[in-house]
């Protein structure tokens, strides 16, 4: 009796470990080495889903080597861009055409695949017809039904578009999440947007989760002083887990370097889980509310979306949005614009 309740024990406690490190997304590993390929090998088999794009050096074909006998294990979420600002770039294309060299690369379509599309994309533009063709091509031709929009608050979404969004595809087996920087001190999301897309079961994903980040370089690498002191990575590790507590749609995108940076970072985690379980929670709890937090109101990492105060105080940059239209319609007549295609 004794043994199987210690069976039951450790089989919980594996299943909850396996829960917490399957809401961490894997990024990075760019340069094709041994040791690159070792540590996407340990990922896949341990069910990590990995986070790549096309032209972020060799990770495509690192995630190719490392899948070799166990395709079917490969959860992927690649990166896609829409009408990218810079029209000169490699970026500038139909999505379609991004997804097909995805597969072209990797030499086989993963079973489980779910695309982030990046740069701004007007929701209006998701309900047009080259869009509605686009989805139903995507998820028929490459099974794929999970899309996450990256987010940042200049780009004015309305949270109550996205779930009406999903309403809209919920008959075509697509269904749309927002992924954006958040950690404890820089943050695209108040708690109100997470608790509201929550509420609708709308996948947030937090990109930059254990990163200090270019804001708040006031602040010291220790968050909490004194006896329960941690530094800034255990602290957003800490924020990261207490939110996926409270709200089960939240997972989180990072990276590391190597299967001991890998391991480290499991151990740290777990480590962290102990420790919100404990009294210290309502200390970091407390703490957490009078730490100043940087929101990126007005900053797009793409640059292509511009507001009219930036006109105004920058007026070279109508002369430069002048440009890419002309450039890009040019451009996009290969491909009749159809920016989806």
């Amino acid at each position: 009796m004794i043994y199987l309740y210690k069976l039951y024990l450790y089989k919980f406690l594996k299943l909850r470990e396996e829960y917490i490190f399957n809401r961490f997304i894997f990024g990075g590993l760019l340069c094709n080495d041994e040791d690159s390929v070792n540590l996407r090998i340990l990922q896949i088999k341990e069910g990590i889903r990995i986070h790549t794009c096309n032209n972020y050096g060799k990770s495509l074909e690192i995630i190719k080597l490392a899948s070799k006998g166990i395709e079917k294990k490969l959860k992927l979420l690649t990166k896609i861009y829409y009408r990218y600002p810079d029209s000169n770039h490699v970026r500038f294309r139909p999505l379609i055409d991004q997804l097909d060299e995805i597969v072209s690369r990797l030499g086989f379509v993963p079973s489980d695949w779910s695309i982030q599309i990046c740069c701004y994309c007007n929701l209006k533009n998701l309900r047009s017809p080259k869009a509605l063709n686009f989805f139903y091509k995507i998820n028929k031709k490459y099974k794929i039904k999970k899309v996450y929009l990256e987010y940042y608050p200049v780009y004015k979404y309305k949270l109550k578009d996205i779930s009406l969004l999903n309403d809209f595809y919920k008959q075509k087996e697509i269904s749309f999440g927002l992924i954006g920087y958040q950690n404890l001190l820089n943050r695209v999301f108040s708690e109100n947007d997470i608790e509201f897309l929550s509420s609708k079961s709308i996948s947030i994903c937090f990109l930059g989760v254990l990163g200090k980040g270019k804001q708040n370089k006031e602040f010291s690498n220790y968050v909490l002083e004194g006896k329960n002191k941690i530094d800034i990575i255990q602290a957003n590790i800490c924020y990261f887990l207490c939110m996926q507590k409270q709200y089960r749609s939240v997972e989180a995108l990072t990276q590391t370097s190597t299967i001991e940076h890998y391991n480290d970072l499991k151990k740290r985690i777990l480590e962290v889980r102990e420790y919100i379980e404990g009294e210290k929670l309502n200390n970091f709890l407390k703490n957490v509310k009078s730490l100043k937090k940087y929101y990126f109101k007005n900053y797009d990492q793409y640059g292509g979306y511009i507001t009219p105060k930036q006109y105004i105080k920058k007026p070279k940059l109508l002369l430069s949005r002048v440009k890419y239209f002309l450039n890009s319609l040019i451009i996009s007549l290969k491909f009749k614009n159809n920016f989806w295609g």
